[in-house]
């Protein structure tokens, strides 16, 4: 009897235990946000990147490019000032590039201050290009509402960890192709070798874009699987990180 009674408390015990654990999940998990974003589309290979070529005056300046000018720096709540154009051809962006990343308790989003984007008009009307180059270094989490524990998770995020920036200092988008695909509010999917910690894949995503005679603007929001870039880093055993990030890009410049 007594050690039927000792059998039927254990499981008992053990029953209470899954249920406590249960509750605790049901009222302590934040929600994942990279559920609610369209997910990237991975594809097999890396492909060689053939932005749109530029008009003939651009072309006969391409042995000796020259930089784009990079946004103004963004400050804690506003996004960057809009840079000059740097030729015809080739329209230098302004905008935002963030990131939104989440454990089982809670998310945070986190922003890049230091970018670089160009758009790249083709010979054909619709036919263009987006190349983005980003300094990991420079990114700055809480950005609306910083925190006093917010510098750490900054330096942690560019650590071994996360972007690894010592060798990795730059992440870059280069794009493939693009292609009128109308779905909900987005107009068009953007394909493109995405460079994160050093490892390049081939993604597709969806995005809004408008061009106009005067204006290129556009914004994006989709999710990726961080350990497909080899980060892979799992965070608290009692508060694991999630594998999905949502990147968030919003863009414009003014055409030449």
């Amino acid at each position: 009897t007594s050690t039927t009674e000792s059998v039927n408390m254990t499981r008992t015990t053990g029953c209470l235990a899954t249920l406590i654990l249960i509750s605790a999940c049901l009222v302590g998990c934040a929600p994942d946000p990279s559920k609610d974003a369209p997910a990237a589309t991975i594809h097999a290979k890396k492909a060689p990147a053939t932005p749109a070529a530029a008009p003939e005056a651009a072309k006969a300046e391409a042995k000796a490019p020259e930089a784009p000018a990079a946004p103004a720096a963004i400050d804690k709540v506003t996004t960057a000032k809009e840079p000059s154009p740097v030729k015809p051809g080739h329209v230098s962006l302004g905008g935002s590039v963030s990131f939104v990343g989440s454990k089982v308790t809670a998310s945070q989003e986190c922003m890049f201050r230091t970018w670089s984007g160009t758009a790249i008009e083709g010979e054909k009307d619709g036919d263009w290009g987006l190349n983005i180059e980003i300094d990991v270094k420079s990114v700055f989490c809480n950005p609306k509402d910083r925190q006093p524990w917010s510098a750490k998770l900054d330096k942690h995020l560019r650590g071994e960890d996360f972007f690894d920036s010592e060798k990795n200092p730059k992440a870059t988008f280069e794009t493939t192709e693009v292609r009128v695909e109308a779905e909900g509010e987005n107009t068009h999917v953007i394909k493109g070798n995405l460079t994160l910690r050093g490892k390049t894949k081939l993604v597709s995503f969806p995005a809004k874009v408008q061009i106009t005679e005067r204006r290129v603007s556009g914004k994006a929001e989709f999710s990726i699987n961080r350990k497909d870039f080899d980060i892979v880093y799992p965070g608290k055993a009692d508060d694991l990180i999630r594998d999905g990030v949502v990147l968030k890009l919003q863009f414009s410049g003014s055409r030449v």
